[in-house]
């Protein structure tokens, strides 16, 4: 009998998690379909899926909305920051290559300058989500200087988060499992396998050895002056 209860138990959780992972997918994509929205469909997701695993599946749709309208300002500048500078990014390369010739310095300098920029946009923007909903006091510059550097230092975790991200992208070839599962399955291993270094980062309360950063900073700034 205690073996039935607790079998009917594992169901039960097993197809609640099922149920909540297929809304909030559904919800990602619609909200993603607007690229200036992306950011803020997916912050939404991590914060929602992380809820779950503290509290539970319950208001699955009342809180992905509460996630989504939390999150909403600073997810949707800090996306509009990043869609921008990979815009500019993208059309210097675009111009540095085709009027400049190949023997030319400063057209093949500026190409694979902008090509580096692009490239820390992309690993920075692997953490912003996860730094979004663990440091939610951070400001937006901090947010992307903070992102900026936990995706170098801790790289075993970014590149968790990539391969995460590739099986998510190529996920859209199996189009119906991917429309159910494919955004929320990977956020969920993401969050499992990156749950060890987001617990260190808050333990030595990073928010607060920021802010103590920032005050020695204006207090020199006001003794120089």
């Amino acid at each position: 009998m205690d073996f039935e209860k607790r079998a009917n138990s594992k169901a039960s959780r097993f197809f609640e998690w099922l149920f909540a992972i297929v809304i909030i997918n559904l919800f990602t994509i619609v909200f993603s379909i607007l690229i200036i929205t992306f950011l803020p469909a997916h912050v939404a997701a991590y914060q929602t899926i992380s809820d779950f695993k503290e509290h539970g599946t319950q208001r699955v749709i009342k809180r992905y909305f509460s996630n989504f309208w939390k999150h909403i300002e600073k997810s949707f500048l800090i996306g509009l920051f990043v869609i921008i500078i990979l815009v500019v990014a993208l059309f210097s390369m675009y111009f540095y290559k085709n009027n400049f010739d190949a023997s030319n310095i400063v057209g093949q300098v500026g190409y694979w300058v902008m090509l580096i920029v692009i490239i820390v946009l992309l690993f920075l923007s692997l953490h912003l989500p996860l730094v979004i909903i663990n440091f939610p006091k951070l400001g937006i510059k901090d947010t992307i200087k903070i992102s900026i550097f936990i995706c170098f230092r801790y790289i075993l975790s970014t590149l968790i988060i990539l391969i995460s991200d590739i099986v998510m992208i190529i996920g859209v070839l199996a189009l119906p499992i991917w429309v159910f599962i494919g955004i929320t399955l990977p956020i969920l291993l993401i969050i499992k396998f990156t749950e060890p270094t987001y617990y260190y980062l808050k333990k030595i309360d990073l928010e607060k050895i920021i802010e103590r950063a920032k005050e020695i900073e204006n207090e020199e700034d006001d003794f120089r002056d």
